[in-house]
């Protein structure tokens, strides 16, 4: 577990000396930095069973490193993530470095748009790590990189690049179908709400976790078979909502709405769509698979929140920074030492360990 310790005591290090000599901007950067350089290194040092998944993707590694070239697209996966593997192997036929590339290619765009959006490194990393994503990262590869690409599908939805927007996500459809679920980003990002919508807004979310199997029972007949089979989601579906729903509640109360930038309402705009997906999770894993490309998101949204804040809401902004920062740091640890989770991540076990 030292590595998780030394994932949050590196960042706090880093933005204390930085910020002695520069900026507070790019102390935040610094420290962002360091966090996923820090999560790279235990992704890349992790044992293969520090993720339950990974014995099976070792397997097709093998499988298609043994298949010729006119077999790579017979296998049933998603083709960039099967061509992936075969260039993989036929530069470096080991698992091993299998894993390298996709952490290096998981974790780098997510710190560059990070460390493009940061404004309180220690509140959007604290969360970062609470995040159902996060342990999903140690081990489902291919949506992991498709995650990282959705994060790369903001900036460009930041950016108003349609074309570019459009093609990140045709190509992170190759790694992983759900990825399909980041076209909404661009409408939803860009939409202007306003809080009077709430009214509409905030009862029609009630009725749908009311009537949420209904409704996702009508949904699953629009998806592929794959992603309507199972029927349970993880057990943390009700907790997730609950945090959702007091983010939701905070990101609309505590800001003054004329200081509140337009990525901070386009963020909180993802939130809310996030709220709704994660209703249907009680009910479907799929749900929960499907929120993955949004709950990345909400990190960047609180410190802008925070920042935005109503001169009446001062001391109650930083008195939730402090328990943020708090809670979510002990509950990470507590989470790490009593559970070893429905992914089999914890307890964390390097390569070279017996296990």
């Amino acid at each position: 577990m030292i590595l998780f310790y030394l994932m949050l005591i590196g960042p706090l290090l880093t933005y204390a000396l930085v910020s002695r000599t520069t900026r507070r901007e790019y102390a935040n950067r610094a420290a962002i930095t360091c966090f996923f350089i820090i999560l790279f290194i235990i992704l890349i040092l992790r044992s293969e069973s520090t993720g339950i998944d990974l014995e099976n993707y070792k397997y097709y590694f093998n499988l298609i490193a043994e298949s010729g070239w006119n077999r790579i697209f017979s296998f049933n996966l998603e083709p960039g993530y099967v061509l992936l593997n075969k260039l993989t192997s036929v530069i470096f036929n080991d698992f091993r470095f299998f894993m390298i590339i996709v952490a290096a290619i998981t974790v780098f765009p997510m710190m560059s748009v990070y460390r493009k959006n940061t404004r309180n490194a220690g509140i959007e990393i604290v969360i970062f790590i609470n995040m159902s994503t996060f342990i999903m990262m140690f081990s489902g590869l291919r949506q992991a990189i498709a995650i990282s690409l959705g994060l790369v599908a903001l900036s460009y939805a930041q950016e108003r690049k349609l074309v570019k927007f459009i093609l990140i996500i045709l190509f992170a459809m190759t790694f992983h179908l759900s990825a399909f679920m980041l076209f909404f980003i661009y409408p939803i990002y860009h939409h202007k709400l306003r809080k009077q919508s709430l009214w509409i807004i905030v009862p029609a979310i009630v009725l749908i976790f009311i009537f949420n199997r209904q409704i996702f029972t009508l949904l699953t007949m629009l998806l592929p078979s794959a992603y309507s089979d199972a029927t349970l989601s993880f057990s943390n579906a009700f907790t997730m909502i609950i945090l959702l729903v007091i983010f939701v509640a905070y990101s609309f109360i505590i800001p003054d709405e004329g200081s509140l930038d337009k990525t901070g309402k386009g963020l909180r705009n993802l939130l809310l769509f996030s709220l709704v997906l994660q209703l249907f999770a009680p009910v479907h894993n799929t749900a929960m698979r499907m929120n993955y490309y949004y709950l990345v998101f909400i990190p960047l949204l609180l410190p802008r929140v925070m920042e935005s804040r109503k001169d009446r809401w001062a001391n109650l902004t930083e008195l939730s920074k402090f328990v943020i920062l708090l809670f979510f740091t002990v509950y990470f640890f507590y989470y790490a030492y009593t559970s070893t989770g429905s992914l089999h991540v914890f307890p964390y076990h390097f390569f070279w360990e017996n296990v």
